[in-house]
């Protein structure tokens, strides 16, 4: 007998995830298993602020927090719009993407790819900690990206909108992968759907419930089969 929650939410980094993990801990709420799942979200909100220590809608939050706009009543009297809701909601949509990002020369790449994948598996490393002090197991996944896959794409996957600097996400993507070799509670699922020659991805990351289910199985054995 097993209970599982889903503390999952909408366009969370894996820095928030360690965070909600931590208050849990506080409150005494102290799991057998934590289980992660991450990836795009860490590298597509490191592409588009430039930064690897940040969350998804950065810039929007640092603005509420200036005494300028959080205490003007006009902004104030404004968030109460149907328009502004909507708005803001189109903009958490893009995880609070600046418009245009300043583009990335070969050698920020390369640094940023670095300190993105490097942010990331120090996440790793904090739960391990917090595992051995709390007496719980735990496990990250990160997840498979269309740009990164070498799934056969099909023509409706083929014909989706390309992301933006796509090397960044490869060398991401390549780094994490590396570490999932010698990290045993880390794994790297990016070929989970290598030889599927039907449609899986309905865009750069979220995939069809035959999708899910094949990442749910290759969770579930992991988790039955980890040391």
């Amino acid at each position: 007998p097993s209970c599982v929650v889903n503390f999952g939410q909408l366009g969370w980094v894996s820095s928030q995830e360690v965070v909600e993990l931590t208050r849990q801990l506080q409150a005494g709420h102290v799991p057998a298993l934590a289980i992660f799942y991450d990836g795009y979200n860490d590298i597509v909100v490191s592409r588009n602020f430039r930064r690897s220590d940040v969350h998804g809608n950065y810039d929007y939050f640092a603005r509420r927090f200036r005494s300028d706009v959080a205490d003007s009543p006009l902004l104030q009297l404004l968030r109460t719009t149907g328009i502004w809701r909507l708005a803001a909601r189109l903009r958490e949509s893009g995880l609070g993407a600046p418009a245009t990002p300043r583009p990335l020369s070969a050698d920020s790449a390369d640094r940023l790819a670095a300190a993105t994948a490097e942010h990331y598996l120090a996440n790793v490393k904090v739960v391990a900690a917090l595992a051995t002090a709390y007496r719980f197991d735990y496990a990250f996944f990160w997840q498979p990206i269309l740009s990164t896959s070498s799934k056969p794409l099909t023509a409706e996957e083929r014909a989706y909108p390309r992301v933006p600097e796509e090397a960044f996400f490869r060398a991401v993507d390549g780094r994490v992968r590396a570490s999932a070799g010698a990290d045993r509670h880390l794994y790297h699922l990016g070929s989970a759907f290598d030889g599927r020659d039907s449609t899986i991805f309905i865009d750069q990351v979220h995939v069809t419930p035959a999708g899910n289910a094949i990442i749910a199985r290759q969770i579930a054995l992991s988790v039955l089969h980890h040391p």
